[in-house]
């Protein structure tokens, strides 16, 4: 007679089998965010880099700025699976947020600035992708991991938009004016074109495990 005990133990070892040979036909891990449990734990900020100017382009006035660059943020992050609990703590304010990888949710910064958008996990790099509430700038966060540092790196994305007039003569008025012909027959049209460019603003954060 088989205990209940030795058949739980079976059909786990059966599982971690079936994972196992997954990994090795396909060439991925068999449980594939396994490694990035390595961002786990307490993470108080280090250092920054072009942080104020960052927070200048984010239309964060002087006095939050120079407050926000000695903010002594901690965060702690836990995940499980595709499910991450970030808890922040600063001169300024204390919240938790929760999320799922891939999955859209809403997120405010300390100067009150609402975003939308979502983490992804890309190998060993956590990136978030979102979008300001209030004017559509487009806002990156990236972080890694290397020893006992975390870096994350902010990138703002502002927008400028350029447009050119050109001018389109017909084919009956170009032949026209060719044979020495003047013809008000067709008249000249003009269409736009517009050019776009991306300018981005960068900053970076080195947090070390506490």
């Amino acid at each position: 007679m088989v205990h209940a005990d030795d058949e739980i133990r079976a059909r786990l070892k059966r599982s971690v089998t079936l994972a196992a040979g997954r990994s090795f036909l396909h060439g991925g891990p068999a449980f594939p965010h396994a490694a990035t449990m390595a961002f786990n734990g307490t993470w108080k900020v280090d250092r920054s880099e072009n942080y104020e100017k960052f927070m200048e382009k984010m239309g964060v006035n002087m006095v939050k700025r120079k407050l926000a660059a000695h903010d002594n943020l901690k965060i702690t992050i836990e995940q499980t699976g595709d499910n991450f609990q970030v808890k922040e703590h600063s001169n300024f304010r204390n919240i938790e947020i929760k999320f799922t990888l891939g999955v859209t949710f809403d997120y405010s910064l300390a100067d009150g600035t609402e975003l939308t958008g979502a983490w992804t996990m890309e190998g060993d790099t956590l990136k978030g992708d979102f979008t300001r509430k209030d004017n559509g700038k487009q806002l990156t966060t990236v972080r890694t991991l290397q020893g006992d540092e975390l870096t994350q790196v902010n990138t703002l994305m502002t927008f400028s938009r350029q447009s050119q007039r050109r001018t389109l003569i017909s084919k009956t008025l170009l032949k026209s004016l060719c044979a020495g012909i003047n013809s008000y027959a067709q008249f000249p049209s003009s269409d736009s074109q517009q050019s776009y460019s991306y300018e981005g603003v960068e900053a970076k954060r080195i947090f070390k495990r506490s």
